[in-house]
């Protein structure tokens, strides 16, 4: 965490260097990753600090170009240019489209700002220090978080954002840029967002060919930079060849969020883990949810439609031919059987009842606040 970052480096600098503010109040904002940028300092060494969490991206930027140049011949020296980078600007207006930023350090005395200027480039819950004057972007009211794949637990497939207006511009784009198949499976199963950060179960294998191995990870950025937060590997999933682009239906069911914690399975048949959002630490897994199929959350519990044998079963469908099957050794969604639902205290682990075992419709359990 970037607070053990902080806390954990001794710092000897002097009052003319851009991190003229505590340590344990830059900690305490809990902004864990993202974009950070420092304007204005004489010592390159000191954005060291940040160098040091890998889930932060870094621009110096400043208007004295030898400032910038001895910036940069540090980072290449140090290997480190290309998660830090540095630009030149008019000292007025900086680089960046609005609501881009989380950190922003401004050197006392180094530019002028306005902070409308500073607010302007900030994302909400962003944080700025200007010398030792501390200012933070509310979140906009009206904003709206998708917890769910269908909006949140009542499934009503409607968000409502009254932010919302014709896009502009571009505000961020990531990798993978292609899926790895236009006749298979969708390389992204689910995607979810809440707390500014978008979650997200992508196959990161081999764009060339759909029959290379796949490699499925769980993907947490930040929803305003784009910066890569963190990742979590799943051990296996569904077979990559299913011949629909969508995939089956429970796929995009199983990824949850609250804003604070991330409901998942990181095993196709496997029970549900409770991620810390800002993270990625496991901070409990719900044993009596193995072979999950369908995730809720709603009111601080969990709502799981499990399997009572097995979520998964050989995938039979179409391979290619002149491939021994043995590579394409995958699991698809176990569609005999029964099902129950079970339902968790998200906050201890208990369970707190569940159905008999029976016949189940795919995606028809929905919850509200009753």
């Amino acid at each position: 965490m970037i607070a053990r970052v902080w806390l954990g480096v001794t710092f000897v600098l002097t009052a003319s260097q851009v991190w003229a503010v505590d340590f344990h109040r830059v900690a305490e904002t809990g902004i864990t990753g993202g974009l950070a940028v420092v304007v204005g300092t004489d010592d390159p060494s000191s954005i060291d600090p940040l160098l040091r969490c890998p889930s932060f991206v870094i621009q110096y930027v400043d208007t004295h170009q030898p400032r910038l140049d001895r910036i940069a011949r540090f980072l290449r020296e140090k290997h480190l240019y290309g998660r830090a980078t540095v630009a030149r600007f008019d000292g007025t207006r900086l680089p960046y489209v609005d609501n881009l930023v989380n950190l922003l350090v401004v050197e006392s005395g180094s530019v002028s700002l306005r902070d409308e200027e500073i607010l302007r480039v900030l994302a909400p819950r962003g944080v700025a220090w200007i010398g030792d004057r501390k200012l933070v972007k509310a979140v906009p009211a009206g904003t709206g978080e998708w917890t769910h794949h269908m909006f949140d637990a009542t499934g009503i497939g409607s968000g409502n954002d009254s932010t919302l207006r014709r896009p502009r511009s571009m505000q961020w784009q990531s990798r993978p840029e292609y899926s790895r198949s236009h006749e298979n499976m969708s390389s992204v199963s689910a995607v979810v967002s809440a707390g500014g950060r978008i979650f997200s179960i992508v196959d990161e294998g081999p764009a060339a060919s759909i029959y290379l191995p796949s490699d499925w990870q769980l993907v947490a950025r930040d929803a305003y930079s784009g910066v890569l937060l963190w990742k979590r590997s799943i051990s296996s999933w569904h077979a990559r060849l299913f011949p629909l682009k969508s995939g089956p239906l429970q796929l995009p069911r199983r990824l949850v969020t609250d804003g604070d914690h991330v409901y998942t399975t990181l095993d196709f048949d496997g029970p549900i883990h409770q991620l810390d959002a800002a993270t990625g630490e496991t901070k409990a897994v719900f044993t009596e949810t193995d072979h999950a199929e369908e995730i809720l959350h709603v009111d601080g519990k969990i709502i799981a439609v499990v399997h009572t044998e097995s979520a998964g079963a050989p995938y039979l469908g179409r391979l290619p031919s002149g491939f021994p099957t043995s590579l394409f050794a995958e699991q698809s969604v176990n569609l005999a059987g029964d099902r129950a639902v079970v339902v968790v205290d998200a906050r201890s682990g208990r369970t707190l009842w569940k159905t008999s075992p029976g016949p189940f419709i795919p995606l028809t359990v929905a919850a509200d606040h009753r």
